[in-house]
């Protein structure tokens, strides 16, 4: 989130075997600046049953944005758009990014050929409509995007969890790149939500190595009683701080 905001989402164990069903999750976004913290603005995100050329999908999409008081701070306008089949694997994503003075448009395509698992991944300038990166990657395991990874970590089985222990490696499209994220379980955390109130969580850390050394990007408070609903979303800014509190779930 900045940047690469829903930079990361997790995954820890099993996937569930569950049908897919529509859902809407509302949140309400804070922004903080060192012990100052402010509301932001809202984010919203929606999952349902789709296809994607002819094969049976989920079609999850994130948008956020922040009001006009925020927008002294930070703006942000960002929708973020996949496609993946019920178990997780990837099969289109995009990310239209209006942070700051950043206007760009990431895309990612994915396909599996001679057992690996590949991507192509671009990144256009939306002012210039010029083609800013372009890369084609490749693995032997499935790579992930942020929502079909959030898919995956709500099928995550706690039985087994130990506080501090890291549950997964997980590679994550990334702009033109793909980047592991590590996903540490850091135990169970009483966290408010945006309507006030409390729930009992559990706490997943996501960190990378993308410049050379340890940065957490992103940190994920899901409720383990209702089916891993992600409660709360801590997102790294950089010089800021978002935090994505649920305040409204249907489905």
């Amino acid at each position: 989130m900045k940047p690469r905001i829903l930079s990361v989402l997790l995954a820890l164990l099993l996937v569930s075997g569950a049908p897919v069903c529509a859902e809407t999750l509302s949140y309400q976004l804070y922004v903080s600046l060192g012990p100052v913290s402010m509301k932001a603005g809202k984010a919203r995100l929606d999952i349902a049953p789709s296809t994607y050329k002819g094969q049976k999908a989920v079609r999850s999409q994130l948008a956020m944005q922040t009001g006009a008081g925020a927008d002294v701070v930070f703006t942000l306008r960002d929708t973020i758009r996949s496609y993946y089949m019920p178990f997780g694997r990837s099969l289109y994503y995009s990310k239209t990014v209006n942070e700051g003075s950043r206007h760009n448009f990431e895309e990612a395509v994915f396909n599996v050929e001679n057992g690996l698992f590949n991507v192509e991944l671009s990144t256009w300038d939306k002012i210039g409509n010029k083609r800013l990166e372009h890369a084609v990657k490749s693995s032997p395991q499935r790579i992930f995007d942020m929502l079909s990874l959030l898919d995956y970590a709500r099928g995550i089985k706690t039985g087994s969890l130990v506080k501090g222990r890291e549950i997964a490696v997980l590679p994550m499209v990334n702009g033109a790149m793909v980047v592991d994220q590590h996903l540490i379980y850091e135990g169970r955390v009483n966290v408010k939500t945006g309507t006030g109130l409390r729930k009992d969580c559990l706490k997943v850390s996501v960190r990378d190595w993308k410049y050379g050394s340890e940065r957490e990007t992103l940190v994920i408070y899901a409720d383990p009683n209702d089916g891993n609903l992600p409660v709360r979303l801590d997102i790294v800014l950089g010089g800021a701080a978002l935090s994505a509190r649920l305040s409204d779930y249907s489905k």
